[in-house]
């Protein structure tokens, strides 16, 4: 954890600097240990002050609705958790709040919404819960036997085209289309996972309320089991998983899932002379340079 001496804005001026030179918009949810007025504390410290002085540089702006707590370790209860945005992207922040859910951490989960990147819904017709019978009579009543006379191509598909018709507009009636939320089922939740995440999330509101020691044991306790019992669920589902992978598609398809490779190219990485990098060589020589100096490559 940084210390009252350590600048509360160092990685937020080289982040800042960054996207500024590529004139990208940034939104920054930081942990800054930082206590001010600015985002809700009823005094401010060392940190604080020259992290607002920080800010003054800018264009970040402070989105921070409300004195809630997003800290609370025991009776040790702050808000140093801040999110900043670049002025230009201050009207398109929304629904900013501290989440009275457990997170299974000190941390409390701050939310907010991205209005430009909200997805229009997603609607689609389910198949399988088609209701057959509707489906028939809508069939019935529309299509029956009014079939005319067919005898040039162009009757053939004018009726052709009816029929279609009248299949199309019973199937829509038997099978409206629905709202898709978009979530996803994992298969390694179950129902003993939803308890005990309710006994924690309870547990941690009964302590945040009474500040007893006994009553965040007894959350620290109710936390510590929920992970526990997460662990072993995930486990036991890759087991089981992989158990039933059977054939050389789905074998490939887990094999291709492992062999992605997460690590993301290293960039902004400054040298004392204020310099950037420009290589991947660079980067590297300068990272071994400063970890581990005298070290030479062989």
């Amino acid at each position: 954890m940084p210390s009252e001496t350590d600048p509360p804005s160092a990685k937020m001026e080289l982040l800042y600097d960054y996207c500024r030179r590529k004139n990208l918009p940034l939104v920054v949810a930081h942990d800054t240990n930082s206590h001010h007025p600015l985002w809700g504390c009823d005094s401010a410290n060392n940190r604080g002050n020259r992290l607002c002085e920080f800010l003054a540089t800018t264009d970040l702006e402070v989105v921070n609705v409300g004195c809630m707590l997003t800290y609370c370790a025991g009776n040790v209860q702050s808000i140093i958790d801040v999110t900043f945005v670049s002025r230009a992207l201050c009207r398109e922040i929304g629904h900013w709040k501290v989440s009275d859910v457990d997170t299974m951490s000190d941390h409390r989960q701050t939310e907010f919404s991205l209005m430009s990147d909200r997805l229009a819904p997603t609607c689609r017709r389910n198949i399988k819960r088609t209701d057959w019978d509707t489906y028939e009579t809508e069939l019935s009543s529309s299509a029956g036997l009014w079939f005319g006379q067919v005898i040039t191509p162009d009757d053939t598909e004018y009726e052709l085209t009816k029929l279609n018709s009248a299949i199309l507009a019973a199937y829509h009636k038997a099978c409206p289309e629905r709202r898709v939320s978009g979530r996803k089922k994992v298969p390694w939740w179950n129902h003993e996972l939803s308890i005990l995440r309710k006994a924690a999330n309870k547990a941690f509101h009964k302590a945040y309320k009474s500040k007893l020691e006994q009553d965040w044991q007894a959350h620290r306790a109710a936390r510590t089991a929920f992970k526990k019992e997460l662990r072993h669920s995930k486990r036991e589902s890759w087991q089981d998983f992989c158990a039933k992978t059977e054939g050389a598609s789905d074998t490939s398809r887990v094999y291709k899932l492992l062999d992605k490779s997460n690590t993301a190219p290293l960039d902004m990485l400054k040298q004392p002379t204020g310099q950037w990098r420009t290589t991947l060589e660079e980067e590297y020589k300068h990272l071994l340079e400063t970890h581990f100096p005298g070290c030479k490559l062989v």
